[in-house]
């Protein structure tokens, strides 16, 4: 099924990541749908020549890793499970193909609007540095 996929996204059109930043998708809206495999690889070929992919050095699915930070009595994961319309998440990701690193906080207010603040750092830490703290 894996190649299914990664033969579909080869198809579309590639988009690079400082085309990609230059478009604004740090405010968005997002909706997400729950698919079975086969749904998702028709819905995939039905839009694979109206969208682009992101492509980083010839590679399209991307490997990440991610470290999320919560509050002790796991304050922003509860808000998300309760569908509380305004949170926050706060995340250090990694991203292998480019071995790009980053501190993530995301807003989802109460529009439903996601707003992404991010800064790159030198790599994923399972505590704040001092220097994250000025973000």
């Amino acid at each position: 099924m894996y190649e299914q996929f990664a033969d579909l996204l080869r198809q579309a059109a590639p988009i690079g990541l400082q085309e990609l930043n230059e478009n604004r998708l740090q405010d968005r809206t997002d909706t997400k749908y729950l698919l079975h495999e086969r749904q998702l690889l028709q819905a995939l070929r039905n839009a694979v020549s109206e969208y682009r992919v992101l492509t980083v050095r010839a590679v399209q699915l991307q490997d990440y890793s991610t470290l999320y930070f919560d509050t002790p009595d796991f304050l922003h994961y509860l808000q998300h499970h309760n569908g509380k319309r305004s949170r926050y998440k706060v995340r250090c990701r990694r991203y292998e193909s480019s071995a790009l690193s980053f501190l993530e906080i995301k807003h989802k207010n109460s529009k439903n609007r996601m707003i992404k603040s991010r800064m790159e750092i030198k790599k994923i830490s399972s505590s704040i540095a001092p220097a994250w703290l000025d973000f």
